[in-house]
């Protein structure tokens, strides 16, 4: 086997089948949206059980100030220390956690991720923690395990768990870990996280030493969160960077909501169609834009300055759509692409000629 996992402090090999499926939905619940999975765990007996999971988070926040704070992802952990950080992981819940986490698993991976390696249309890294969970060998009618992933080398031999390729990181880090039980057990661990964490999410001194010697970076606070907290912070930081609307495009990509979704910039016009983790939008030059695009109702005296805050919000999202994972089509802005009506305006966005970096620069 490539990778080696700790199961409750014991080396374990485990298989991941490609195959395998986690189906996730959403609740709103005072406007924090909550993932849920359920998945169906098999014993080392091939009889299916159908246990459910529920996902959190130990938020790293980094010292940017810092000599240590390098800005990129740290080096992935070996499985030794991988299951260190489990065991510190998992007595902090217990401690946190008004009845602790029996007779829940538990599963994480050894690495540190940046929010836009979480965030991702369908929570794919923690549907492979779910499947790394759901292909663990174990007893018939045994509880779920306990398991840490460690690294081989550079990497995870899952690929959905190795962090992104990115030019930054930092400087809230995340470490995600997925508790998997019965339905009886799930809910009320769901219910304990939600009120307990809100309360007191702080981490031991002894969770922050292991993970300071581990991946050697500068910790300034860290804290458990649950998944829908994330949601819920991750939308505030993005209306205080000026990419409001963002979250209305992120949001059904992440929750794997059917499409297709249309949102409109509010203070640029910017038009945005998301379909199939893909979002399309036109680009028209300053007279294209003054003459039949969002500047046709615009005064003369603001044309100029209200072009350049347009082509700002183009350049902020152009970034950003791709950083959590949605693919961006540009096209040329006509006429015909001002359809009212979003299956329409999709279909005409569609078929219009697409652009390149260089037409842009």
């Amino acid at each position: 086997m490539n990778h080696v996992c700790g199961v409750e402090g014991e080396g374990a090999s485990v298989a991941i089948d490609a195959s395998s499926h986690c189906s996730m939905t959403a609740m709103r619940d005072h406007e924090l949206f909550i993932a849920y999975c359920e998945v169906n765990l098999l014993d080392n007996q091939t009889s299916a059980h159908n246990l459910d999971f529920c996902s959190g988070l130990l938020c790293i926040e980094l010292d940017s100030q810092s000599p240590l704070f390098i800005g990129k992802a740290p080096p992935l952990l070996a499985s030794e220390a991988a299951n260190d950080l489990a065991s510190q992981v998992t007595d902090d819940l217990n401690r946190l956690l008004e009845e602790g986490i029996a007779p829940a698993g538990l599963v994480l991976a050894g690495a540190l991720y940046d929010q836009t390696d979480v965030f991702r249309p369908g929570f794919p890294l923690l549907s492979a923690l779910a499947d790394l969970m759901r292909r663990a060998p174990r007893p018939a009618g045994a509880l779920p395990p306990h398991l840490a992933l460690g690294a081989s080398g550079d990497r995870f031999s899952i690929d959905a768990l190795n962090p992104q390729p990115q030019s930054s990181f930092g400087p809230l880090a995340l470490l995600p870990f997925c508790l998997v039980g019965t339905s009886e057990v799930m809910d009320r661990l769901f219910v304990d996280m939600e009120e307990s964490l809100t309360r007191n999410g702080q981490a031991s001194s002894a969770t922050q030493a292991t993970i300071q010697s581990a991946f050697g970076v500068p910790i300034v606070n860290l804290f458990y969160a649950t998944l829908g907290d994330l949601c819920a912070w991750l939308r505030t930081q993005l209306e205080n960077n000026d990419l409001r609307e963002l979250w209305q495009l992120l949001e059904p990509a992440l929750f794997e909501r059917p499409g297709p979704h249309q949102v409109t910039l509010a203070d640029g016009g910017n038009r945005y169609l998301l379909m199939n983790d893909v979002a399309w939008t036109p680009f028209y030059t300053f007279d294209d834009w003054a003459r039949f695009g969002p500047g046709q109702t615009v005064a003369a005296g603001q044309l100029s300055e209200n072009y350049q805050h347009w082509l700002r919000q183009f350049r902020l999202y152009a970034v950003a759509l791709p950083a959590y994972g949605l693919s961006l089509r540009r096209v040329l802005g006509a006429p015909a692409l001002q359809q009212e009506e979003t299956a329409a305006a999709l279909t005409a966005l569609q078929g219009a000629p697409t652009l390149d970096n260089d037409y842009l620069t």
